[in-house]
């Protein structure tokens, strides 16, 4: 069992920890009209710009940087090849003893404007996380409420397009820093017993070397789970579990997707505007056992017809989850 299905009406305390617990790795639960009314509020506000239609210089002001990336905040531009490849804004929902949402960011830079999500929208974010958290908390422990993660993550439609915006970001580097860019190039390449830290390390810094840095590639796919459908694929974000309790995620793709691996092998997962796709991260293992799930995203090769794609909402993800 991969996948299991529930309707959001369903949910009650232990039933997501019960189903990860006899080996699903993904819980859809099923809440269009929800989804629906997030997706309009998130993705289609006019009122609101979004990271990728922006210029440069308010992604910047907007960006909340930390020393990890996945703990950075704001809007954030990140193309590091294999690793990620995405540009996205990112809030963290807190909240006051009274209940009301506390931002962060609280206001995002419009050029002379600003922008602040709605409380209401804030609210029903709040309300699905807390329902998702005290689903995956077993009977007999107490629920707790968690801040709240919302992310909205836009990925390219061409792949050329994550290649020239890696190319533009390693050229802001210093010499050293362009160094440490094209090792982590290579280490971006690993997968199964190589993704580790340390030994990614050992193993990037060989594949730099002349001569034998075909050698840890070679070894690499030899014992790097199977690719699923087609060879054309390739990795524009590493396999990895979430530093979440939980990600439950939806949008809409074109030619891009998520794989989450099962066994040796890496398995696609849906992802659509009438279901989120939920899965536990390590705070989820940490505090209740709960098995991991690792994931990745890939971009399929295929192109589109520019004519066919709305470039505000094609390949972009809408993701919330406890922290």
């Amino acid at each position: 069992m991969v996948f299991l299905e529930i309707a959001a009406e369903e949910l009650q305390q232990g039933m997501l920890a019960a189903g990860f617990a006899n080996g699903a790795a993904v819980i859809r639960v099923h809440c269009e009209g929800l989804i629906r009314k997030l997706w309009s509020q998130l993705l289609e506000d006019p009122d609101e710009q979004l990271p990728w239609e922006a210029p440069l210089i308010d992604i910047a002001r907007n960006h909340y940087g930390n020393s990890d990336i996945t703990a950075s905040l704001g809007d954030l531009f990140y193309f590091q090849p294999g690793h990620h490849g995405y540009i996205a804004r990112k809030v963290e929902i807190d909240r006051t003893p009274e209940g009301h949402p506390v931002p962060t960011p609280g206001r995002f830079v419009q050029g002379k404007d600003s922008y602040r999500i709605a409380d209401a929208t804030m609210n029903e974010c709040c309300r699905l996380a807390d329902q998702l958290m005290e689903a995956l908390t077993p009977p007999g422990q107490q629920y707790n409420e968690r801040r709240v993660t919302v992310q909205r993550l836009k990925y390219q439609e061409r792949f050329e397009d994550f290649e020239v915006l890696a190319a533009m970001s390693q050229n802001s580097l210093a010499r050293w820093g362009r160094l440490g860019f094209q090792l982590d190039r290579h280490r971006g390449r690993l997968d199964g017993p190589f993704r580790h830290k340390g030994v990614s390390d050992m193993m990037g810094a060989m594949m730099m070397l002349p001569g034998l840095g075909k050698l840890p590639g070679w070894v690499n796919r030899s014992l790097s789970p199977k690719q699923s459908r087609t060879s054309n694929a390739r990795v524009i974000e590493r396999a990895h579990c979430d530093e979440r309790y939980f990600t439950a995620l939806c949008g809409t793709r074109e030619n891009v997707r998520t794989e989450i691996q099962v066994g040796k092998q890496w398995i696609e997962l849906p992802v659509g505007l009438t279901s989120f796709a939920v899965f536990p991260g390590n705070l989820a293992q940490r505090a209740f056992g709960l098995k991991p799930t690792m994931h990745r995203v890939v971009h399929t090769g295929e192109t589109h017809p520019a004519s066919a794609i709305n470039r505000r909402t094609s390949n972009v993800t809408l993701l919330i989850g406890g922290v």
